[in-house]
């Protein structure tokens, strides 16, 4: 068994606690911080120590201030930025945190804010002749009008910097176009940017009744994943592929009340894998990231939507197919090498049963069915059994957020 231990950022995410497992499967003990006092991860029997920090969005340099002291008083083997908002602020001070721990691989600050930034990303995927939805990069509000005149709608206006799929429009005609790009102003949780500018992009046709859900307690709009999608998943080493992974989803069953009420499926995609791996070969990328495709229907082909170069939401499906990313990840962090793994379960079913499948199962018309397919051979869960109290405590974080509503 291996020795060590490992300090995970972000604990009240799902992916968090899926790290939490892979780490304890090889034995190396872990620390976790949250921006929620009752974090779910935090109620692991995992977790060694945990500790809270305030939200990166409210208070970055408080933020930042609490988590390197957590840094300098446990000297973690390695360190885990989990999300947007941790990557951002570790990598702006990489070198304060790098005297007590080891990073997991990740790009500088600055090729970060560049991996980050869709106008970046779409001109670094034209340069790989990757074929791209039509996109516009307004400077002024005469440009946004001059656009408006000669595009078809529907249209997204998108930041050029954003998380979540959230402060993203859905624009149907020019005066709202106009009309939305003035008063476009940045959600508290993106505070942590300098600065930020939009993108006017076409938006590609879904074949599903929930593509587009709006969520008004947030004011926007966000995109389901379905079956149009294709994701893929990759870990370079200094340009190096060491990690790779690919899934689609099934069509929802009903709009996204939770956001993860979706079953991941592994699929095997060698184009779509073949233009990924050049994408990053070609700036000499070092660390973990995903790549986002839209299925086309006009034309049937492949259309690049984004990059997040950062540790994903439905990273558990890739570890149950065989693609251990956290271990590699924390293998890289300490210098060893690592042994490529391109290889995974294909068509391996994942599903998020608490509160996702709970969710379907009651509205579904057929709930018998709805219930047996989370039993169905090659399907996995993120539920364990022998580590039960992260999913109670989430299950009672969700239905106090539905009180709310």
């Amino acid at each position: 068994m291996k020795t060590g231990n490992a300090m995970l950022l972000n604990g009240e995410e799902r992916f968090t606690l899926a790290v939490i497992r892979s780490m304890d499967k090889k034995g190396i003990k872990t620390i976790v911080g949250g921006n929620q006092k009752h974090s779910r991860s935090f109620y692991s029997k995992h977790v060694a120590k945990h500790f809270y920090y305030p939200p990166v969005e409210l208070d970055p340099e408080t933020a930042h201030k609490t988590i390197l002291g957590y840094v300098k008083k446990y000297k973690p083997s390695v360190l885990f930025p989990m999300s947007l908002d941790t990557c951002y602020i570790v990598l702006k001070r990489r070198a304060e945190y790098e005297r007590y721990t080891s990073i997991i691989p990740l790009p500088s600050y600055k090729e970060f804010c560049s991996l980050d930034n869709k106008a970046f990303q779409i001109k670094l995927a034209k340069k790989n002749n990757i074929l791209c939805p039509k996109t516009y990069f307004p400077k002024t509000i005469e440009g946004v009008k001059r656009i408006s005149k000669k595009i078809t709608y529907p249209v997204l206006l998108k930041p050029l910097v954003s998380a979540g799929g959230y402060s993203i429009r859905y624009v149907t005609n020019a005066a709202q176009l106009t009309k939305d790009y003035k008063n476009f102003r940045l959600e508290k949780k993106l505070k942590f940017y300098n600065k930020n500018t939009f993108l006017i992009q076409e938006c590609i046709p879904v074949n599903s009744k929930y593509a587009v859900y709006y969520r008004k307690e947030k004011d926007c709009f966000i995109f389901q994943h379905n079956s149009q999608h294709v994701t893929v998943y990759v870990l370079f080493n200094h340009g190096e592929l060491v990690g790779l992974f690919a899934n689609t989803y099934e069509d929802p069953t009903c709009n996204m009340l939770f956001s993860n009420h979706y079953t991941a499926v592994s699929v095997k995609n060698e184009k779509l894998v073949r233009q990924t791996t050049r994408l990053f070969k070609g700036i000499k990328f070092h660390g973990c990231a995903s790549v986002q495709y839209l299925l086309d229907t006009r034309d049937n082909t492949y259309k690049f939507i984004e990059i997040n170069p950062r540790i994903w939401g439905s990273l558990e499906s890739a570890i149950k197919a065989g693609v251990d990313f956290p271990y590699m990840m924390y293998e890289l962090a300490l210098g060893k090498k690592v042994r490529p793994v391109t290889e995974y379960r294909e068509g391996l079913k994942f599903k998020w049963v608490v509160c996702g499948e709970m969710y379907r199962i009651f509205k579904s018309r057929n709930k018998i069915k709805t219930l047996t397919d989370i039993f169905k051979p090659n399907t996995a869960w993120e539920i364990s059994f022998r580590d039960p109290l992260p999913h109670l405590i989430h299950l009672v974080r969700s239905f106090y957020k539905i009180a709310k509503l």
